[in-house]
């Protein structure tokens, strides 16, 4: 039974206001935590719920949540608190009301707004971020390089595959990942994208509209890096709509082309419609989109 004594008062000492624990109610929340909501005498308040151990997962959010909000770009969730319950770790944060379609364009222009916040040091991207924070509950690396490509493969694919191989995976998916990992320094190379400021996790479970249209974005995994990443997650999760959307709304018209570069992949399989597939494709004819063998 969480403590929700000690929840309401963290909330009320962080200026959300008196708790009436008697409107406590469970509601859908994802697969990792769980989640409900409550009233004060003048919000809604979401809060999930994990272990203890989970602290550090919700101070990342939190603070994700924070540096995302700091673009004013696009809305996203107030996290109020977070911190230890008798033996839950908590995270409260703005009740949104969610539902139903928005203005796409809208959409569109604030991820490309979003993605035009960048980090450098000495006049040089630099890609990462202030601490590690979570992808689902799988801890994410965000130590600085100021190598794109050294980041990827530092912090991303090696960290996954280092994972993977921990858990016992072997065969074609570790023998594909190191065949990908050595072909990463001439599938990049001359590409030195900005370090923009991403969400991280871009699914559509992690996009929504407020009833006015407005759209708001939650659940990050907040670092700075290539653009392009977000748009994968996209891809990768079957928001082609998302891609189109961004690519047809907001990054043509508010995100600079860098010198050119275009999207280096196209997608495989069972990829967006013709019309992404395109716009995935077609760069300035000076750069042609490279697949790398796997």
């Amino acid at each position: 039974m969480p403590d929700w004594n000690s929840i309401s008062n963290a909330i009320q000492e962080a200026g959300g206001g008196s708790v009436d624990v008697n409107t406590v109610r469970s509601v859908g929340g994802g697969c990792i935590n769980s989640a409900y909501s409550l009233k004060t005498q003048n919000r809604q308040i979401f809060i999930k719920l994990n272990a203890a151990s989970k602290l550090a997962m919700f101070e990342a959010e939190s603070e994700g949540l924070i540096e995302l909000a700091r673009s004013h770009s696009i809305k996203v969730p107030e996290p109020l608190c977070c911190g230890i319950a008798g033996n839950d770790a908590f995270i409260a944060m703005e009740n949104l009301s969610l539902g139903g379609s928005g203005d796409a364009h809208q959409l569109g222009q604030s991820l490309a707004a979003i993605h035009r916040v960048t980090r450098c040091f000495n006049g040089q991207p630099l890609y990462g971020w202030t601490r590690e924070n979570t992808i689902g509950s799988t801890t994410q690396r965000n130590d600085d390089e100021n190598n794109w490509t050294t980041f990827w493969f530092k912090h991303r694919l090696g960290f996954q595959l280092d994972l993977a191989r921990r858990s016992g995976a072997n065969g074609q998916i570790i023998e594909r990942g190191e065949r990908l990992s050595e072909g990463l320094e001439e599938f990049f190379s001359g590409y030195r994208p900005e370090a923009s400021l991403l969400h991280g996790d871009l699914w559509s479970g992690n996009v929504a509209f407020e009833p006015s249209g407005n759209p708001v974005i939650f659940d990050p995994a907040v670092y700075y890096g290539d653009r392009e990443t977000d748009l994968n997650v996209l891809v990768a999760k079957n928001n082609h709509r998302g891609l189109l959307r961004y690519l047809r709304c907001g990054a043509s018209v508010s995100v600079p082309q860098r010198g050119g570069c275009a999207p280096r992949a196209q997608p495989c399989g069972d990829g967006p419609p013709a019309a992404c597939r395109r716009a995935l494709r077609n760069g300035p004819a000076s750069e042609r989109s490279r697949t790398l063998p796997l």
